[in-house]
């Protein structure tokens, strides 16, 4: 063979002629031909190369072609299993034939693997899995064989009759035997077969059958012959001859019940016939003593598939799968077009085939299996001792001719059948095993679409054969996961948790997961891991929260759904990290005597973690013994108040943070000592923001003047951002006090405004301000209002109090008198709040 390196199909310069080491065919099998019917084999390293056989009728080697064609790594193009093995036994050839059910003994005796059958009769058959052939197909694939048996090409060919017979009523079918016509009938039809079968109760021995034949061609009248039908399968009773103008033909006939009751007419109508080309035509006619359907089938000597004798009344396209693909156990395999080539017959790509037979069984089981291609779609192997036909080469629209070792194009479920066979030998590479499951596999990983429909039905079967998902499901054997590494052992909040797998598989990997659940394993999540160059699967999960209880398992599977998982483990999450402490604050630098101290920090336990349990101030003066407060919490902020102490008090403070899980955090030790006090509160002036009126694509700057004259300590910007309060200390830069409002959405209503504290612990608030943020495209004008708020400290011997005096919003309308009862009650109200303030113990949070 040529070693085609460039896949040109072509034997260029510089490529080599490579001999093959062995013929893929193994056995070849027919009878001598002799009365005694003795087999003969041609066996490779034998006797095959003795062998003098030639596929005259090309059809073997098409088939052949598609089933194993090719050598892998020198043709571009090869069959299904290109590395199968061949055993031929001749069926039908010459008068050398087996008959079926011995080809079928051979090859299960002698290694056969997967069966092909590519053969399909409808007449003298009774089409429901009743006959010796079709009970050892059942038997050869219960023992692991798969028989793969194309369905047949009846499809639209008129070969088929169904008729519903009233009780005792006569009933004609029309049939037609034509005149030669120079392509499927060249010489005249001598020979005509006719079945008439039923599975209804009606006792044939009981019905009267005749044929009424046309011999107007001859000049002669139309002729009733009434047929006394022997009793017996085949055992045909003849008529006495009929004829007109030195023409005579015979009518013989038989009647006969299957095991599974099928009854059965065989007419066999044989000599000169008279020839019809239009009305009237020859006919059955058929009288039942109770209503009856009857399925009639038509052939004759002459034509195959196509033309030749046909009905003419009562055509159905339905009941048409052939024997022996009628078996129970036997894969029917129909057509479909996967592409349209030129000047062959129109159809829709991806539709079943015209000629492709159709379903159910006689007896109503379903049989049809899976559909594969041969719809006027297939090029494969040309047998050079046959006779090219000119739509081998679609009438030359296609690049090959007449060679040898050549192309041709083929089609018929005859194409279809060595798809399905090639898939099943694949299929037994992977699982030697699965042998008798082969056919159900194959309609269970069929493809479904638009034109298959709801499956299965008597058109498609189960749908398109799709080969790589029946391969896929012939591996019957899982995944193995060799070794599982959890990192690390000790899983802390803000782990995440690696894995690193390792898993092999027969047909290859398809994913490895960490299926895992936290608290208990009702629904797991799947994470996948990844290839390393390694070899092994790695990745990672969570973080996860102290206190959890994960629930993990290793899962993989591969390609052909077949998986793996471990047992499922735990781990729990812990936290041993302190919280942390910092952002220490207090509201004055230097306290004043008489003046409570408010103090405050920031705890943090990250999230995950276990959380903080308790914040503890711990307090003393003048060295005297320590006192504790448990701080109360806003956040991340814990705040406590050191009571008010004499004027020249030394104070020394320190925090202690323990989260849930026990972990504890004491900060450094500060001090301060309290001095006479001042009770003068900052002064806050030069409020501005810039922009002014801020859209969405702005930050706003908060400037603002602060001055004390023992000092500032602090000044704060705090801003309510549309959904919480924020608090920003603002940095001094040159004389002025800078804070930030970062850009916020359009619509945002900002209210902000500023505290400025002073060393002793005095503060100030300035006017509440306003903007509406804008979009960003536009100019809109902000409105400011304005609320007027002074704020007094005033010392007391339980702490520091502030009083708040809020006026009305300025307004833009008329003055009207006072109402005494309104300003009653608003004098009322600020007396309240004044003594309110003087119990409440605590400044106002910041």
């Amino acid at each position: 063979m040529v070693n085609d390196t460039n896949h040109n199909d072509a034997l260029d310069v510089g490529e080599k002629l490579v001999m093959l080491v062995r013929p893929k065919t193994r056995f070849i099998v027919e009878t001598d031909g002799s009365a005694q019917r003795n087999i003969v084999v041609w066996q490779r390293g034998v006797n095959l190369t003795a062998s003098t056989h030639k596929d005259t009728d090309g059809h073997g080697t098409a088939v052949s072609g598609i089933l194993l064609g090719g050598q892998l790594g020198y043709r571009k193009y090869v069959g299904v299993a290109p590395d199968a093995e061949l055993m031929m036994l001749n069926v039908l050839s010459g008068n050398t034939w087996l008959y079926v059910d011995e080809a079928l003994t051979w090859a299960y005796n002698h290694g056969a693997d997967v069966i092909l059958t590519e053969l399909g009769s409808w007449t003298y058959q009774y089409l429901d899995g009743s006959t010796t052939v079709e009970t050892l197909i059942n038997t050869i694939v219960a023992d692991g064989i798969p028989v793969i048996s194309p369905s047949g090409n009846l499809g639209g060919k008129d070969k088929h009759a169904l008729s519903s017979v009233a009780a005792n009523s006569p009933y004609q079918i029309d049939f037609t035997i034509p005149s030669p016509d120079g392509t499927y009938v060249t010489y005249p039809i001598e020979n005509v077969y006719i079945t008439v079968l039923s599975v209804s109760s009606t006792n044939f021995s009981q019905c009267n059958f005749s044929v009424i034949m046309d011999m107007a061609v001859w000049g002669g009248p139309r002729l009733t012959i009434y047929l006394h039908p022997g009793s017996g399968y085949q055992n045909f009773n003849a008529e006495p001859a009929k004829g007109w103008s030195g023409n005579m033909f015979i009518v013989e006939s038989f009647i006969s019940t299957s095991s599974r009751g099928t009854r059965m007419l065989g007419i066999w109508i044989h000599g000169a016939l008279p020839t019809t080309a239009a009305p009237p035509w020859h006919q059955v006619n058929i009288t039942a003593p109770a209503a009856t359907v009857f399925h009639s089938y038509i052939s004759d000597d002459q034509s195959s598939w196509t033309g030749g004798c046909v009905w003419k009344s009562d055509i159905s396209n339905a009941y048409e799968i052939t024997w022996p693909s009628t078996a129970d156990e036997a894969l029917s395999v129909a057509s479909y077009r996967t592409r349209v080539l030129p000047t062959m017959p129109s159809g829709t790509v991806g539709d079943i085939a015209s000629f492709s037979s159709c379903g159910p069984r006689i007896d109503e089981v379903l049989k049809q299996g899976i559909a594969a291609p041969g719809g006027y779609d297939i090029v494969s192997d040309y047998s050079n001792a046959s006779t090219w036909q000119n739509w081998f080469n679609a009438f030359g629209q296609m690049p090959f001719n007449e060679s040898f070792g050549g192309y041709r194009m083929f089609s018929g479920t005859s194409a279809s059948g060595p798809h399905v066979a090639g898939c099943a030998a694949l299929m037994l590479q992977y699982d030697s095993s699965i042998g008798s499951s082969v056919a159900q596999k194959i309609k269970d990983s069929a493809t479904r679409d638009s034109f298959t429909g709801d499956e299965p039905n008597a058109v498609w079967g189960h749908g398109k054969l799709n080969v790589s998902a029946a391969i896929l499901q012939s591996d019957s054997t899982p995944p193995v996961i060799h070794s599982v590494v959890r990192s690390p052992d000790s899983v802390e909040y803000y782990d995440t948790v690696s894995f690193e797998v390792n898993v092999s598989d027969n047909m290859g990997v398809y994913g490895v997961y960490v299926k895992y659940d936290v608290g208990e394993w009702t629904s797991p999540t799947f994470s996948a891991l990844s290839l390393t160059a390694s070899g092994n699967y790695t990745g990672s999960i969570g973080p996860f929260s102290y206190g959890d209880t994960v629930y993990y398992s290793i899962y993989a599977n591969d390609s052909a759904g077949q998986d793996a998982e471990t047992a499922v483990s735990h781990f729990s999450v812990s936290d041993s990290v302190e919280p942390w402490l910092g952002n220490f604050w207090r509201n004055a630098t230097t306290p004043g005597g008489g003046h409570a101290v408010e103090v405050r920090v920031d705890v943090v336990e990250p999230s995950g973690a276990a959380g903080v349990q308790s914040v503890i101030l711990n307090w003393s003066a003048d060295s005297g013994p320590w006192d504790t407060v448990t701080m109360s919490g806003a956040g991340n902020t814990y705040s406590a108040v050191i009571p008010a102490q004499l004027a020249g008090t030394s104070v020394q403070y320190y925090f202690i943070a323990t989260d849930n899980a026990g972990n504890t955090n004491t900060s450094a030790v500060f001090s301060y000592t309290t001095v006479t006090a001042e009770t003068n509160p900052p002064t806050i002036d030069n409020l501005t923001r810039s922009p002014a009126n801020p859209t969405s694509a702005d930050a706003v700057t908060i400037t603002a003047d602060a001055t004390d004259e023992s000092g500032i300590s602090e000044v704060v910007l705090r801003y309510y951002n549309g959904t919480h309060w924020v608090n920003v200390t603002m940095t001094l830069v040159g004389d002025h006090y800078e804070a930030t409002i970062p850009a916020l959405p359009a619509g945002t209503n900002v209210t902000y405004y500023v505290v400025a504290y002073d060393m002793q612990g005095n503060h100030a608030v300035s006017d509440t301000q306003y903007y509406v943020v804008s979009e960003s495209t536009t100019t809109a004008t902000t409105s400011t209002t304005t609320t007027s708020t002074t704020a007094t400290e005033t010392t007391t011997t339980t702490g520091t109090t502030t009083t708040t005096t809020t006026s009305s919003t300025t307004s833009t309308t008329l003055p009207t008198q006072p109402d005494p009862l309104l300003l009653a009650a608003m004098l009322g109200i600020i007396i309240a709040l004044v003594l309110l303030s003087v119990f409440w113990s605590r400044r106002r949070s910041q």
